[in-house]
């Protein structure tokens, strides 16, 4: 073709042979979703979180984690030259759908704090899925919002955890964390404020975002979609709330507290202030940035 220009490739794509087109297209969704961590592909994700300081695992969930649906979004034209459009939306419909309930289900059972946040970033980019394989305007510019409110919201809780565990590099278990939200008040809530923006609680930025992709589907007339993310709400509402319970729990047996570092106390300080700050201060602008991002998408 003698170019890289993204435009001028998709242009050109009928004169390659439809075949060649159907692979092609078929390898790069599966690497994508390596990085994306979308089932099947997914065992890297929550092993990474768990074993990663906060610092990494935060960077990892939020920035690292939105490139490759940057990518996936500026691609999805390759896909439909290639697989035609219809089929395309089953493929990225279903396997949102399977993201969603395996992330969700995987979190219920999981001790260990960092690897449960991983995996509810798995069920939300299975959200993200859906509303890409729904492929109205309107749900392009949900998955977008909802990428953002994400990204903001899962660093405050990665954060929020490194303040808890006085940023102590060895794994957390939910139980490791019993006490906690009592002896540090402003971690505590920080981690309730950013896991019940993950769950979509109003008025926080989330639930703006995780509703416009609920009523996305519902607009195309996919109502199973729909009611899948609102299950996956009351899920995430029952393992979030069991961690949020443990923090206020006293006990006798609370471990003594780990000491202080850097990564801990200046990173998450920073972080947790700010990005709670924004998961607020987005609710009441949803309709105005979905309003933007509309005229900017069409």
């Amino acid at each position: 073709m003698g170019t890289l220009n993204l435009g001028e490739i998709a242009a050109s794509m009928h004169q390659f042979d439809p075949t060649v087109l159907k692979v092609s297209a078929g390898m790069f969704l599966v690497g994508v979703a390596l990085k994306l961590a979308i089932v099947p592909l997914h065992g890297w994700l929550p092993a990474t979180y768990g074993e990663s300081s906060t610092p990494v695992g935060a960077l990892l969930a939020g920035v690292g984690h939105k490139v490759p649906l940057y990518i996936l979004i500026r691609f999805l034209y390759f896909f439909e030259a290639a697989a035609g459009e219809q089929r395309l939306a089953t493929i990225l419909l279903g396997i949102g759908a399977v993201t969603i309930a395996f992330g969700h289900f995987m979190a219920l059972g999981q001790p260990d704090i960092r690897r449960v946040l991983g995996f509810s970033s798995i069920a939300h980019t299975g959200y993200m899925l859906v509303g890409l394989g729904i492929g109205t305007p309107f749900a392009l510019v949900a998955v977008l919002f909802h990428a953002m409110n994400h990204l903001i919201v899962k660093l405050s809780a990665f954060f929020s955890v490194g303040m808890l565990t006085r940023g102590d590099r060895e794994r957390a278990t939910v139980l490791d964390l019993q006490g906690r939200g009592a002896a540090s008040p402003f971690a505590g809530m920080a981690f309730l404020v950013s896991t019940l923006a993950l769950i979509g609680i109003p008025p926080l930025g989330a639930f703006a975002s995780k509703w416009a992709l609920i009523m996305a589907a519902i607009r195309a007339d996919h109502i199973g979609f729909a009611l899948l993310m609102i299950a996956g709400t009351v899920v995430a509402a029952v393992y979030y709330g069991r961690i949020g319970k443990t923090l206020y729990i006293s006990t006798d047996d609370l471990k003594p507290d780990r000491s202080w570092t850097a990564e801990g106390v200046l990173y998450g300080s920073a972080a947790v202030v700010c990005a709670v700050a924004f998961s607020f201060a987005l609710f009441p602008a949803a309709n105005r940035i979905l309003d933007e991002l509309m005229v900017f998408i069409i």
